[in-house]
Order: C-alpha cells, then structure tokens, then sequence
C-alpha cells in the first residue's frame, strides 16, 4: 500500500490529475487492504470522494474475538 500512495504521490508531482480514476482506483485497494486510517486520511483533502462512505470493518466472529483467537477459531471451522 505504501509504494501505491508513493505513486500516487509522484502523480501529484508531476501535476496529473487523479480526480477522474485513480483516486478511485487508490481508494478502493485501500479498503480492500482495511486501511481504514488510511483511506481516512487520504480522503481528507479529497473533497469529491468524501461523499463515498468508509465501511466499519467485520470481524466474522464479532467483536469479543480478535487476533489470534480469531484465527484459531476459523481454523477449527474448516
């Protein structure tokens, strides 16, 4: 994720326009990598992506189990 906000970056730099795509496309890999402080941050001088929500992430076993204890009990699930 970093060397894509690095990129990302080196766009801005060169004065390229990322409004249309790949702020989008930036976006959407970092929820799809739940860095939710991230995609905070990196919408926050973005004002046309603040209409896009952030979503809270799911622990699939809710949220008394975490960490390894999560992990353990997926394991014995399948």
């Amino acid at each position: 994720m970093r060397r894509l906000l690095r990129i990302h970056g080196e766009l801005k730099a060169y004065g390229i326009d990322t409004r249309r795509s790949i702020d989008a496309t930036v976006l959407r890999s970092l929820i799809q990598a739940r860095e939710f402080d991230v995609v905070r941050e990196f919408m926050r001088d973005k004002p046309h992506l603040r209409d896009l929500a952030v979503p809270a992430p799911k622990e699939p076993f809710g949220s008394g189990v975490t960490g390894r204890d999560g992990d353990r009990l997926a394991r014995a699930m399948f």
